[in-house]
């Protein structure tokens, strides 16, 4: 490559492998990567990530073009942008025309495709669809839904007929050394890109926490206020997984399911990176018992739970206000900056982490009592 091309990386991939680490990683070494000569473009997400919480990167489908074109513009000759968004694959898979259009930005495109092996990535997208998706499916019925790989093979299929790098990354091959694995398919050295020592992060729930969220989901009626996922997983990133229990024959039926998926994947991409399909007595000694039925929890759990319910009960000030704004309100009743105030007030009880909603009431207040203590007195008549 010329010293004074300028070049674009994507990564993307299938969802649970590692993005949200790979996101932390690259999110505290934009400096480093600056000094490689790597751009990884700022994003409101990245604050996120530097905690090790959560994230999606710094781009989406909507963004990638623009936040792509301008940054390669700016960035100097030599230099690489680098975007991180897994969900990117599915964004092409339905509309390629952001990733051509971006083609004549760049003097090349690669781009870094994760995959995982099935079952490992199944078992973990279940646990996904309880944390965040308010799923009520047992992971033997979930195992048994119409899981499949014809979006990645398609989405390679497409990539092959299109002038731009592919490297396959199976996270399951790598996942004892995946932020270093990362940095290879960047060309830097292991020791660039690094976590906080010891820190996991967007871990899978244990058996206790998935049962007792999904029996929240089933009772609430607005999900967000039934998801105690993400607050356990993010202040509680090192309590180890489990492995729920299904049966042998679950296991039997989900192998013959993705066994031709799993071999078409394999004709397409380096056997070094191939998918695996596991055995039942391998995997056998690491499931859940079958039958347990007493639920185990930590002091630490408990007091995450706790705290984060507390936070979803709209307190008695806000019920006041909803009495006194449903009041006031009439077919011609025009809302009023005091009105608006109560409406962030309610958002920010129901969605305590939601902190542009109170910033933007917190200014609406000092702008209402600056108006206020600016008025002259009245006189006495």
């Amino acid at each position: 490559m010329s010293e004074t091309d300028k070049h674009l990386i994507a990564h993307v991939g299938q969802g649970k492998t590692g993005t949200s680490a790979i996101q932390t990683a690259l999110a505290l070494g934009v400096e480093a990567l600056k000094t490689h000569g790597i751009v990884y473009p700022d994003n409101r997400s990245l604050d996120q990530a530097r905690a090790g919480r959560i994230s999606s990167g710094n781009v989406n489908g909507v963004s990638f073009f623009e936040t792509c074109s301008t940054e390669l513009e700016a960035c100097d000759p030599g230099e690489t942008v680098l975007v991180s968004n897994e969900s990117l694959h599915r964004v092409f898979f339905e509309d390629v025309s952001p990733l051509k259009r971006i083609l004549a930005h760049a003097d090349s495109v690669k781009l870094i495709y994760y995959i995982r092996d099935p079952l490992s990535q199944a078992l973990s997208a279940y646990g996904q669809s309880v944390k965040r998706g308010g799923s009520m499916a047992s992971v033997s019925e979930y195992l048994l839904s119409d899981i499949n790989l014809k979006i990645s093979i398609e989405f390679l299929e497409l990539l092959d007929a299109l002038p731009v790098q592919v490297e396959i990354v199976n996270y399951s091959r790598h996942e004892d050394r995946h932020i270093a694995r990362f940095g290879q398919a960047l060309g830097l050295a292991d020791d660039v890109l690094s976590l906080p020592e010891g820190r996991r992060v967007n871990r899978s729930l244990t058996r206790s926490e998935l049962y007792f969220q999904q029996q929240l989901s089933s009772h609430a009626k607005n999900p967000k206020v039934a998801n105690i996922s993400d607050a356990l997983c993010n202040e509680l990133p090192d309590i180890p997984s489990e492995i729920p229990y299904f049966s042998a024959e679950t296991h039997r039926a989900f192998i013959e399911a993705q066994l031709p998926w799993v071999e078409k994947l394999n004709s397409l991409i380096p056997a070094e990176e191939a998918l695996a399909l596991p055995q039942y007595d391998d995997i056998a000694p690491n499931l859940a018992p079958k039958d347990e039925t007493v639920l185990e929890f930590s002091t630490a759990q408990i007091d995450v739970l706790a705290r984060t319910l507390m936070q979803r009960i709209p307190s008695q000030i806000v019920n006041k206000d909803v009495r006194e704004l449903a009041s006031r309100i009439r077919p011609d009743h025009q809302l009023t900056e005091t009105d608006a105030v109560i409406l962030l007030d309610m958002a920010a009880a129901f969605l305590p982490n939601a902190e542009g909603v109170r910033r933007k009431r917190d200014r609406l207040r000092e702008k209402i009592a600056g108006r206020t203590r600016g008025k002259a007195p009245a006189r006495n008549k």
